[in-house]
């Protein structure tokens, strides 16, 4: 069995673990449609699966792991000749999962552990309530969504034999899902108050005095 063999298995093994997470974490997302209190209750519901001191140091781990063997992939799929459209799709989608999967975690676990801020709705939406980070955060939050959508549709392209009908299906379907968590989260389908802690935290955020939610 040769490296690159390994490091495919290795990917697609963690993507199973990691896809589940990702899609009901997702999912919690879209129970915001429902107001801020279906969404915290939502996720306290799931986060007794992956936020205790055994499970979380191994998500961490699975998420580094996934984007390293993504982008030792990635690199090999750069390389190859006369690249389609769902190559690209596979490349543009890997990069920006490898990067905003680490740097969303990251924020999450700087967030509770160094500033103090649970990771709750008003976590989420308060960005979108600051005029100065509104800019940043709505093409993060879409991007951050969709990507995961789009990287899974260039994989089942390949995977049926270049089949495009359930690949554009699935992206067409996380264009909707991401359209729709961004829009519930800036308050186009109710009005959102963001409590004082969060404002403050991302008021200085706005201004440079805090590191990166």
């Amino acid at each position: 069995m040769n490296f690159l063999k390994v490091i495919r298995q290795a990917h697609r093994l963690l993507a199973v673990g990691l896809g589940v997470f990702i899609l009901l974490h997702l999912t919690v997302h879209l129970t915001a449609l429902g107001g801020p209190q279906m969404h915290n209750q939502s996720l306290k519901i799931v986060q007794w699966i992956y936020r205790n001191p055994i499970v979380e140091p191994l998500l961490v781990l699975a998420i580094i792991g996934q984007a390293a063997t993504g982008l030792k992939m990635l690199v090999r799929k750069w390389q190859m000749p006369n690249k389609g459209l769902w190559s690209w799709a596979q490349i543009v989608s890997g990069l920006m999962l490898a990067w905003f999967i680490i740097q969303h975690a990251s924020a999450a676990l700087i967030s509770r552990h160094v500033i103090g801020l649970d990771t709750n709705f008003y976590w989420v939406a308060g960005p979108l309530q600051n005029e100065t980070l509104r800019i940043v955060f709505l093409p993060y939050y879409f991007l951050l969504a969709f990507g995961v959508f789009l990287h899974i549709g260039a994989f089942a392209y390949f995977k049926n034999k270049r089949d495009q009908k359930i690949a554009v299906a699935i992206v067409a379907i996380g264009a909707v899902v991401s359209t729709t968590i961004v829009a519930t989260f800036s308050g186009v389908f109710f009005p959102i108050t963001i409590p004082p802690e969060y404002s403050r935290a991302y008021d200085a955020l706005a201004t440079g005095n805090l590191p990166d939610l």
